[in-house]
Order: structure tokens, then sequence, then C-alpha cells
């Protein structure tokens, strides 16, 4: 077997060579393996061999032939071509909405967050839960494992562009909170970290079995993420009920704390003023970033202050990345000033700057620090600087790409182009996000 393989990958491999999935799946349009066949032939738990929450965490297989797979019940699963990942997409960029923690509450602390579920606790008691459903008082009624019941429903073959038939009986499904109002409840998925793509079967098997035993309200299948002090709520719905891939984004809201210090435009301006564009660095060294939510930047900086830093494989799989991805956001920081270029195998660890803003206390000082960053390099600050002269408006894609040729010295073909274009305009809606409104 090839080097460098995780135990999973090595796992399936084996799966497959014995039972001839790819033939099977070739001839039949899928394959049905039991969790006894993983445990027995596999030699591998199947609740862990079939724990793929995002597509990163695909067995290599799974990804050489576009292959996914879906439980069934209990004790066996399907695999085929079938869509079963959504893109987890940041596309607001307002300044987050404040919230204030409830005083008398002592038992948990909005300043020591190190769950999900604790982040889900404090969004609840602060009131964010139920801003976001438009709810007055919602209470948790759901959370835990359960059985999903008869499942009945469509999902996309990749291949034949058609929606294959697919029938659950009684699968473990899990919800993080379920959170009831008079006319609502909201199935929340919740994550302490920002992956690029999620498995939409967690928030879908809820969904579908829980709909039809409350008609009169509203389901809202929720996917929540706390990174950076941010609480981001993004709410889906299934434009086709009993079709899985009709999953679509409908709403974005992120809050705050009010613990937390505000940083005021004259801060952000001071940082602007003082500061001076630096030589762009040489393509080699830092190619102008391609990692558009800068929250994942800034929280790499966090996972990598640690002695000796941290591997590739360990950021991938921290942040559900492929390993290109990966490099995205370790180029990011070295483009920044908080990381230097590093051989490939070795791992990235972050430059005495990079570690003394990753040891700051304050978060205010943090992302002042990172503004400070930003002002360093040219297209950043010009296209700051314009969209201040604009009272505020962002520019068209056309003058932030002029503005981006003027400074990178590569632009790349168009696909990368694209993703340099929207790297540069996250990053600075993000300064004007953080300033007081």
């Amino acid at each position: 077997m090839a080097k460098g393989l995780r135990k999973i990958d090595k796992v399936w491999d084996v799966l497959f060579n014995h039972f001839d999935i790819l033939n099977k799946v070739h001839r039949n349009g899928s394959f049905i393996i039991t969790s006894e066949e993983i445990n027995t032939i596999g030699n591998y738990q199947a609740r862990l061999a079939t724990k793929f929450d995002t597509q990163a965490d695909l067995p290599r297989v799974f990804k050489d032939y576009d292959l996914s797979l879906l439980p069934l019940s209990r004790g066996s699963y399907k695999i085929g071509h079938f869509n079963v990942f959504t893109n987890l997409k940041y596309d607001n960029f307002d300044t987050p909405i404040k919230k204030s923690f409830p005083d008398y509450v002592n038992s948990i602390s909005p300043e020591d967050i190190t769950s999900e579920a604790i982040a889900l606790n404090i969004a609840h008691a602060s009131g964010m839960i139920d801003d976001f459903i438009e709810e007055e008082s919602s209470i948790l009624t759901l959370s835990g494992r359960m059985g999903s019941g008869l499942l009945d429903f469509k999902i996309e073959n990749k291949q034949t562009k058609k929606n294959d038939l697919i029938q659950v009986k009684n699968a473990q499904i899990e919800i993080d909170g379920g959170y009831e109002g008079l006319e609502t409840l909201a199935l929340i998925e919740a994550k302490n970290n920002v992956p690029m793509d999620f498995i939409v079967r967690q928030l879908y098997y809820p969904f579908l079995s829980i709909r039809d035993k409350l008609p009169h309200k509203t389901v809202k299948p929720i996917f929540f993420t706390y990174t950076q002090s941010i609480f981001s709520f993004h709410e889906f719905v299934f434009n086709e009920p009993d079709v899985y891939s009709s999953i679509k984004k409908v709403k974005q809201k992120n809050y705050i704390l009010d613990i937390f210090d505000d940083i005021e435009f004259n801060e952000i301006m001071d940082i602007y003023n003082n500061t001076t564009a630096e030589v762009e660095p040489l393509n080699e060294f830092a190619p102008f970033p391609q990692a558009d939510y800068f929250g994942r930047v800034m929280n790499l900086l966090e996972y990598l202050d640690v002695q000796g830093g941290r591997s590739k494989n360990e950021i991938a799989m921290k942040y559900s990345f492929n390993e290109r991805q990966s490099d995205y956001y370790w180029n990011a920081l070295v483009y920044l000033g908080f990381g230097n270029k590093q051989n490939p195998g070795a791992n990235r660890e972050l430059n005495i700057r990079g570690k003394k803003t990753a040891k700051l206390f304050s978060l205010k000082d943090k992302k002042l620090e990172f503004v400070k960053a930003l002002f360093k390099r040219g297209a950043f600050r010009e296209y700051f600087e314009k969209v201040l002269q604009n009272n505020g408006v962002h520019l068209s894609d056309l003058e932030v790409e002029n503005i981006m040729s003027k400074h990178a010295r590569k632009m790349g073909n168009i696909s990368v182009r694209k993703r340099r274009l929207l790297t540069l305009k996250s990053w600075v809606h993000w300064v004007f996000s953080l300033m007081k409104s």
C-alpha cells in the first residue's frame, strides 16, 4: 500500500478489494455493506469507519471514484455516487449582533467555551437562538441520539444526474439541539470550528424524521459554528422536502457577546494612518492569498501556537480541509507575516510575530494585530481606502480585480483569480465588520 495513508484509507482499501465494491457499484448503481462486515473484514469499528462529516474525511478510494455513503439502518450503509455534501459559505460580513449573557447564570462561563454544547447553551441563554429563529422564548426539547424511523427520499446521483430512491429504516440520528417555540422547531447541528463543507445528512435525517410529526410547526434546519468569539447561524431549507439534494441556504446571522471590547472607527483609522504598504512578497515565498473566510485564518494562528507547530495533515484534519486548502490557509498566515516559508514536509510553525500575536490575551488586541498586517499589504490597503472614499459601499468585481492586478505579482488562471478576488473582498469586509456600528 502507498505510504502516508490514514488508517481509514487502508480499511476501506481492504473492504473494496474483498467485496469487489467498485465493480458492483458500476453494475448495480450502489452497494450495501453492513457494520458486521466492516468490523470483521475491515477489522475496524464501523462507527468510526463511516464517520464522514466533510468531504475531506472521505477515505481515499471514495475520493478517487467520486463515491459516498449513506446509513440505511443502525447496521447497514449504501455506497454510491450520491451528492451528500454541501458547501458552508460565509456570505454575511455585517457587524455581529451584540447579545448579553445573564448575570445570574454561573454554572457556565462565556469566557470558557470548550465544547459545542457549551457554545449552544450560551447562545440560547443570551437570546441568540430566539432572535435567529424569530421566537419569543424557545425551549430545548430535543438533544442526543435517537432512531430515524422510516424515511423515504430521493438523492442526486452525480453520474446519472438523476435522483436515486433511498429508504432508511431506524438509522441513528443525533441532534445537538432542538429548540421549540410557538411556531418553530429549530434543529441545530453545532461545530466549534469552521468546515469548508458538511454532510447534509446531519440536518436532513432529523428534519425528515420530525417534520411530519409536527405539521403545525415550521421545522428549521440550522448549521451553527462558534469560532473567534463569533456565534454564526446558517439556516437551510429543502426546496423539495423529499429530495435530499434540494438543500438551499436562506439566512445567516452572526452574534457576539457584549463582554468583548468594541473596536472604534478611530482605532482602525489610527492603524491605517500609521501603517505603510510594504513590498509584496514573492509568489514563491507567499502567494497572494486564496483563503476567503478570515475567521479561519485567525483560528489557524491559535491552533498553530504549540511547540513545534502542526503538520499539514493535522491542519487538514482539524478544519476538514484537503491538503491543498491546508496550504491556502497556511500561506495566508505567511503572506500576513505571522509565519515563514517552510519545506514541504516540515510542520507549519509560527514565527516570533505570530507567536506573540497568538498569545495576546485580548481578542480585540489580536484582531487589531491582524488589521495592522492587512494594511501593510498594498491591495488590501487600497481596497479599504477606496471603500472609505465610496462612503462604505463596496466596489464592483471589475474594480476589485483592477486593484488586485496592480499589486499581486501573479494573478493565476480564471478560477484562481476568482478565489483571490473573493479573498480580497471578504478580508476587507471583515475589517469593516469590526468597527462599532
